[in-house]
């Protein structure tokens, strides 16, 4: 164990290991977690830039997720200048990465088969700020890992 790693420990944060997604030759281009919704493991973007949590809408069932339409005055956006088909989870659900969890997390669902075709990986969703900011998060990239207040 790192002195970070027991600096975290004694402060009540919980080690999470970021799996670097390399492009041929280079540094890392974005990094992976494990994690449960609802109990179920899935495999997830980490992306500080994205505001929410997403799953893959094609995988909402996998994770005991119903959706429901959201509000017309709500639109959501990504790196493009269109607005993107959203919907947003029935109920809210549970999520645990690591011994972290919390209950009452707001999911939305979009298609995330341009991202998994890009990737050429199947990922079950994204993990964004809302998550980031619940755990009071650091990510320490250049030891790959993340840290979590319990």
């Amino acid at each position: 164990m790192s002195k970070l790693d027991r600096f975290f420990k004694k402060k009540g944060y919980v080690a999470v290991k970021l799996h670097p997604l390399m492009q041929a030759g280079s540094e890392p281009v974005h990094y992976l977690i494990k994690a449960r919704i609802n109990g179920r493991k899935g495999v997830f973007l980490l992306d500080t830039g994205a505001t929410h949590t997403m799953l893959d809408a094609q995988k909402a069932g996998k994770f005991g997720i119903e959706s429901e339409k959201l509000d017309d005055d709500m639109l959501f956006v990504g790196a493009s200048e269109d607005s993107l088909d959203v919907q947003m989870a029935r109920k809210p659900a549970r999520i645990r990465i690591k011994e972290w969890k919390r209950k009452g997390l707001s999911l939305f669902l979009m298609d995330l088969s341009h991202v998994n075709e890009l990737l050429a990986m199947e990922l079950d969703g994204i993990i964004g700020t809302d998550v980031l900011l619940t755990g009071k998060a650091v990510v320490d990239y250049g030891n790959g890992k993340m840290y979590l207040k319990r």
